[in-house]
C-alpha cells in the first residue's frame, strides 16, 4: 500500500524540518516555508495521491498534486526524505518562485539530503549505479561542506558556484537530460478554497 496523505503530514511535523534553514537562488528551505505547504495539504488544496511507483514519488505543479511512492506505511527516513523533496517542489509552486527547473531539482536534492544527515548525522550514500552514487555523495558532500545539517549551517546561502556543478551533473542523468540549461519551472501558485488556510 502506497503512502498516504498522513505520512506527508507527518514528515512536515517532524523535528527534523524546523532544523532546516538555507537559500538556493529565490527558494528557502525552512520550516516556515514547509508550514505553507503543509497547511494547504490540510486543507486539501493540495491533493495527496497515493502512486503505484515504489522508488518515484511526484509533484504536479499544474494540478497542485503530490503522488506518493507506494511503500508500506509507515515510512523509513529514505522515504520520508523522497516526501519532503516533494514538498520542496510545492515550496516554489506555492510562493510562485521563478527558478530554473535543474535549480529546482538540485535544491529539492540538497533539502533530501539535508533532512537525512538532521535525522542521521552518520548517513551514508548507500549502492546505486555508479552516476547516481557520485551524484548523491557529491550533494552529501555540499551539505556537510555548508554545515546545512547543524545550527552553525542555519540561514546559509548557498552559492551558485557551490550549486552549479549539481546542475550539470544531474543534467547528465536519465530523467534530467532532456532539460536544458534556462529550461523554467515557475511556481503558478496554489488556489485555495473558501476553507482553506490563507496566508
Amino acid at each position: 500500500m502506497a503512502l498516504t496523505r498522513q505520512d506527508v503530514l507527518d514528515t512536515l511535523n517532524s523535528y527534523f524540518v524546523t532544523q532546516m534553514d538555507f537559500w538556493v537562488d529565490t527558494v528557502h528551505v525552512c520550516a516556515r516555508s514547509y508550514d505553507e505547504v503543509r497547511t494547504l495539504i490540510e486543507d486539501f488544496d493540495i491533493t495527496v495521491v497515493e502512486g503505484t511507483n515504489p522508488t518515484n514519488a511526484y509533484y504536479n505543479a499544474k494540478f497542485d498534486t503530490l503522488t506518493t511512492q507506494n511503500v508500506s506505511s509507515p515510512p523509513d527516513i529514505g522515504a520520508r526524505s523522497l516526501l519532503l523533496h516533494e514538498c520542496t517542489h510545492a515550496i516554489v509552486d506555492v510562493q510562485k518562485l521563478s527558478i530554473t527547473e535543474l535549480t529546482n531539482e538540485v535544491t529539492a536534492y540538497i533539502a533530501q539530503t539535508t533532512y537525512k544527515l538532521l535525522a542521521d548525522p552518520n548517513y551514508k550514500v548507500g549502492p546505486d549505479n555508479p552516476p547516481w552514487f557520485a551524484f548523491y555523495n557529491h550533494v552529501l558532500d555540499l551539505v556537510k561542506k555548508l554545515k546545512l545539517h547543524t545550527p552553525e549551517g542555519r540561514g546559509k546561502i548557498i552559492q551558485w558556484a557551490d550549486y552549479s556543478p549539481l546542475r550539470t551533473e544531474l543534467n547528465h542523468l536519465n530523467i534530467y537530460t532532456s532539460i536544458t540549461d534556462r529550461q523554467r519551472s515557475d511556481g503558478n501558485g496554489v488556489p485555495v478554497k473558501p476553507h482553506g488556510a490563507r496566508f
